[in-house]
């Protein structure tokens, strides 16, 4: 363990590096809530000793500013984007406890940018964002006009992104920004070489999940109609599954929107096709009613109850939150993956060596 130096500034981020741990799971011993977060008791104490040891002091006098704020708090999302997947019971319960501690609320359903300035209109310096963000690496022009307008219209509010889409080359650009975020592409890769090894056929998926042909992977890439409705957009990726068959094997199908997969799943199965006989369908969002579906759909997305959980708890309790926060997707497996209770348990433990890698 390399000791951090008696003259250096003690923090969560040095505390964390000298134990070669995650800062959110310093910071979550530090603040009690080690057993919230599922971390081990073994290494909460290791932590609390650690911080002891070295003299680490929270900053006090800064949550103290922070809990003198009375301005309201800011609650924003993208109707267009989150019809039916908008996370609307943590919605619901962010709105409930932020009244219960007696602070006003603002909730603004809008795309991003017009929904700063809202807010901002609305004298909120605190906001939470539900809807996706990501910062895609694009042109020193592009980049320059995003910083722009993003400058113009969120200046001086803080930011809580439960939804933050982590890039292949990461380049964060926007300031004031607290990112808690899932890394598809990286599990979509994991996804893919698992369903391979399982299949030894190709996986079946678009350009929305992250990965290309161009990662030497055995993967059928799927050019996707932008003007069609999610469910319809099942049935088109039914027929050409159909068509792929006949000249290429395919081992599953990663649709990537649990809507479309509804529309897959019905159009297959009035084709004679067997899920997950002959072939398998994983699926992105988590919403509920994929457990009601013909073939029980197995879907995985972004932990947003467990965000929401941490940003109340910085924001009204004052406990300490990561800058950054990858963390590992909600899995929820039912009857299309075909994955016996074994392969569920070994993909998931891949999933938890991926997370650790990317979180130091």
């Amino acid at each position: 363990m390399a000791w951090t130096e008696k003259n250096s500034r003690i923090t969560l981020s040095s505390i964390a590096k000298d134990l070669k741990l995650a800062t959110s799971t310093v910071s979550f011993c530090l603040s009690g809530k080690a057993s919230q977060y599922g971390i081990k008791s073994e290494t909460e104490k290791l932590v609390c000793d650690y911080a002891a040891q070295v003299g680490y002091v929270a900053n006090s006098a800064a949550r103290q500013l922070r809990g003198n704020c009375a301005a309201p708090i800011g609650l924003l999302f993208d109707p267009r984007i989150n019809s039916g997947a908008v996370p609307s019971e943590a919605l619901s319960q962010a709105i409930q406890r932020i009244t219960s501690a007696k602070r006003e609320v603002r909730v603004v359903a809008s795309d991003l940018f017009s929904g700063l300035i809202q807010l901002r209109e609305l004298n909120c310096r605190e906001a939470i964002i539900f809807q996706t963000v990501t910062e895609a690496p694009g042109s020193k022009e592009a980049l320059q006009k995003t910083l722009n307008a993003y400058l113009a219209a969120a200046a001086g509010i803080k930011l809580f992104c439960l939804n933050y889409g982590f890039h292949k080359y990461e380049t964060p650009l926007l300031p004031n920004i607290v990112r808690l975020g899932i890394h598809r592409r990286e599990i979509n890769l994991l996804l893919v070489k698992y369903l391979n090894e399982l299949t030894g056929k190709p996986v079946m998926l678009s350009s929305w999940a992250g990965v290309s042909e161009d990662d030497d992977l055995p993967v059928s890439m799927l050019n996707v109609p932008s003007d069609m409705r999610p469910y319809e957009l099942g049935h088109f990726w039914a027929q050409e599954y159909l068509q792929q068959r006949k000249h290429l094997p395919i081992g599953a199908i990663m649709p990537g929107d649990d809507r479309v997969s509804a529309g897959l799943i019905s159009e297959l199965l009035a084709h004679k096709v067997k899920i997950p006989q002959d072939v398998r369908i994983i699926s992105f969002d988590n919403l509920d009613f994929g457990a009601y579906l013909p073939v029980p759909l197995t879907s995985w997305g972004v932990p947003i109850k467990k965000h929401i959980q941490m940003v109340l708890d910085c924001l009204l309790d004052h406990a300490e939150i990561p800058e950054r926060l990858i963390s590992v997707p909600e899995f929820v497996w039912r009857q299309s993956c075909g994955f016996t209770a074994r392969e569920q348990q070994n993909f998931e433990k891949n999933v938890n060596k991926l997370y650790n890698k990317l979180n130091t």
